[in-house]
C-alpha cells in the first residue's frame, strides 16, 4: 500500500483515501502516509464514543495532533447533542463543521450533478468549498526564500 500511495503522490496534487473506521493494520499503514487525517463524524452518542476511542488511540500511537482534524458532518441536525456538548465529550474542538442540507445532498447524489456546481451558493456548497480551500492551502508547498 505504501508503494501505491507514493506512486499516486508523485502523479497527483492530492490523494484522498476513505478508510474504514477500525484502526487495523491496513488503515494504520495508510494513515502513516497522510499529511492530514480527517475524522468525520455526526453528533450522536455511538459516533461520539467511537470517535473518542479513535482520537485516544491515534494519540497513543503517536500521530501528531496537528495532523488530525475533526470534522462534524450534518452539524445542524437535531440529535439531542449540541456542538458544545460533543466537543466537551471529545475534549477536542471541531476543526470543520458541515451543514446538514439533506435535500441538496440527496438531489446531487440522485442526479449526478455536484452541488458544488448546482448549489454552490448554499451553505453546504460554501462550506465544502471552504474546506477544499483550507486543504489546498495546507497542502501547498512551502515557499522557498529568495536567494541572491
Amino acid at each position: 500500500m505504501g508503494q501505491a500511495l507514493s506512486q499516486l503522490r508523485s502523479v497527483y496534487d492530492y490523494v484522498v483515501v476513505d478508510v474504514e473506521k477500525r484502526l487495523g493494520d491496513l488503515t494504520l499503514s495508510i494513515l502513516d502516509h497522510a499529511d492530514m487525517i480527517f475524522v468525520v463524524m455526526t453528533a450522536d452518542l455511538s459516533c461520539l464514543k467511537n470517535v473518542r476511542l479513535v482520537l485516544e488511540a491515534l494519540g497513543r500511537i503517536g500521530y501528531e495532533q496537528s495532523k488530525v482534524k475533526l470534522l462534524l458532518n450534518r452539524s445542524n441536525a437535531f440529535t439531542g447533542i449540541s456542538v458544545q456538548d460533543a466537543e466537551g465529550a471529545l475534549k477536542h474542538k471541531f476543526d470543520f463543521k458541515i451543514t446538514n442540507e439533506y435535500r441538496i445532498a440527496i438531489s446531487a447524489q440522485n442526479s449526478g450533478a455536484p452541488f458544488s456546481h448546482t448549489k454552490a451558493d448554499s451553505p453546504l456548497g460554501r462550506e465544502i468549498a471552504q474546506l477544499a480551500g483550507l486543504v489546498d492551502k495546507a497542502s501547498a508547498p512551502a515557499a522557498k526564500p529568495a536567494t541572491r
